[in-house]
This record gives structure tokens, C-alpha cells and sequence, in this order.
């Protein structure tokens, strides 16, 4: 893969180049395009969203985002993408428990049945 920082090509050999071989493209961009950023802003700030349990918990994390945001470490919609996802965690975490009761209760349920003697 040529390098085209070093030796650059014209815009009708590259043009060529990649209408012969259209896999290049991607390698060749990546030359000039910065990386990319992380994508999960959370996981960036150490914030592990799947261990929300809690109120505190939420409180905690939302004052550390808050925190983050005015000191300008992260833009505003980062910080309300990462409030909306603990939000939204909140909300499923009693049905997720529930859902382990169920499962719980039915496997305890299966364990007395095989231990009767019948």
C-alpha cells in the first residue's frame, strides 16, 4: 500500500488506484483522518453504567458527569447521553430483578421436585 504521506499521489492515480483495488480506500483515509474517538463517553470518564443498583449509585454517577461537564472535559450531550442511559438503567433494573426471582424461584422450584422420592 503506497504511502501517501511520503510520496503522494496525483488525484487521477489515486482516482485509478482505487477503482482497481476499492478495498485500499479505508487504509488510505486512515492516513489522513484522525482516529476515532471512543464512542461510550462513560467508558471514557472510568463509568460502569451496568453497575447502577441504586439511587446513591445514580446520584453519584450524575454528580461525577455534572462535574465533568463544567469542567469541560466532555461536551453537554455527552454528559445527557450518559444521564439518559443511567436513567434508562434505573428503569429496567427492578424488572431485571424480578426476571432473576423468577428464575430463582423456578430453578429452587425444579431441585425440590427431582429431591421427592416420587
Amino acid at each position: 500500500m503506497p504511502d501517501l504521506t511520503a510520496r503522494p499521489l496525483s488525484a487521477q492515480a489515486l482516482a485509478d488506484l482505487i477503482d482497481r483495488k476499492p478495498h485500499l480506500l479505508r487504509p488510505l483515509a486512515a492516513q489522513f483522518l484522525p482516529p476515532p474517538a471512543a464512542a461510550d463517553p462513560a467508558e471514557r470518564l472510568g463509568i460502569e453504567l451496568s453497575s447502577l443498583r441504586t439511587i446513591e449509585d445514580c446520584r453519584e454517577v450524575l454528580a461525577t458527569v455534572l462535574e465533568t461537564v463544567a469542567r469541560g472535559a466532555i461536551p453537554p450531550v455527552e454528559g445527557a447521553r450518559i444521564a439518559w442511559r443511567a436513567r434508562l438503567w434505573l428503569h429496567a433494573a427492578p424488572r431485571l430483578a424480578r426476571s432473576a426471582r423468577r428464575v430463582d424461584s423456578a430453578r429452587a422450584g425444579v431441585r425440590l421436585r427431582t429431591a421427592s422420592p416420587i
